[in-house]
């Protein structure tokens, strides 16, 4: 089928977590064929920005852009990734000022980048880094968003979960069956039923199955009733050992109560596999 994946941006923060987001995302590169940025970040601090601007020269140490240091971190990241890729891949790294969501949303669309992979965010406030929002990068660009959780990778995927509810998901679909292609892996569609919506789920759950049947795919078809669609996903994920999420931002990535709601507790942060966070259209 048609080659999705061509360039890959990695948001680098230096942490553990992002870095071995961007090891994985050199392995995949290798596997799918294509290219990865690393991409690091400089917050641009309201005092150093208004500092500067009016010629101060004394800005704190640490709101002064180390580049060197970072262009020299980078690098290492870069030589240690490859040397782990099982075939050569092209690796190359950015530096931007910004705002981490903006930039990574702003260089995406300037960089014909089609697939952002991210480490998944630390649940501990204090052991936070960059903070990144996959469903708002995912809707400001249209490119899936794929969270990695630290000792999960998006090579050997075996068991593919694809939720079904009121629309036809041709989006997810597409992605899903790239994955299973490349990996061998088997679909589950997953129609996440509600009293109001039965009938209208099986029928875009029996469009969908019939969709990658004549596209070759393998399919597999559960359906579970649950009011949450999140919360129905994370509970069938965990207890089928399920290798890849692909889920539409909003709905079905917003865990949960209404107190989830209001601090963004999104699956992504929680999910035991990896997920793939896709729009709509």
């Amino acid at each position: 089928m048609q080659k999705l994946f061509h360039r890959i941006l990695v948001p680098v923060d230096f942490s553990f977590r992002s870095i071995k987001a961007a090891e994985k995302a050199v392995a995949t590169a290798a596997a799918y064929h294509c290219s990865v940025t690393l991409l690091h970040v400089v917050a641009r601090h309201p005092f150093a920005t208004v500092a500067l601007s009016e010629g101060h020269m004394h800005v704190p140490y640490d709101l002064i852009d180390n580049r060197q240091e970072l262009e020299f971190q980078l690098a290492k990241l870069v030589d240690k990734a490859v040397q782990k890729a099982p075939s050569p891949v092209s690796v190359s790294t950015s530096i931007v000022w910004g705002q981490w969501d903006d930039a990574v949303i702003e260089y995406v669309q300037n960089h014909s980048i089609d697939c952002v992979m991210v480490g998944q965010r630390s649940r501990f406030k204090r052991k936070r880094h960059m903070l990144l929002n996959p469903d708002k990068i995912a809707d400001a660009t249209n490119v899936p968003v794929i969270t990695l959780p630290v000792n999960k990778k998006m090579i050997g995927i075996k068991s593919i979960v694809i939720p079904v509810t009121d629309f036809f998901p041709i989006r997810k679909l597409l992605y899903g069956l790239y994955i299973a292609t490349q990996n061998d892996a088997a679909i589950e569609l997953l129609a996440v039923e509600q009293e109001q919506n039965s009938e209208v789920t099986d029928y875009y759950l029996k469009k969908s199955a019939d969709w990658l049947l004549q596209h070759g795919g393998t399919v597999k078809v559960t359906r579970v009733q649950h009011n949450n669609i999140s919360a129905a996903v994370t509970d069938f994920a965990n207890e089928h050992g399920t290798d890849l999420l692909i889920l539409n931002p909003g709905l079905q990535t917003t865990l949960p109560g209404w107190w989830s709601s209001l601090l963004g507790n999104i699956i992504q942060k929680y999910s035991l596999p990896p997920v793939m966070t896709v729009t709509s259209v």
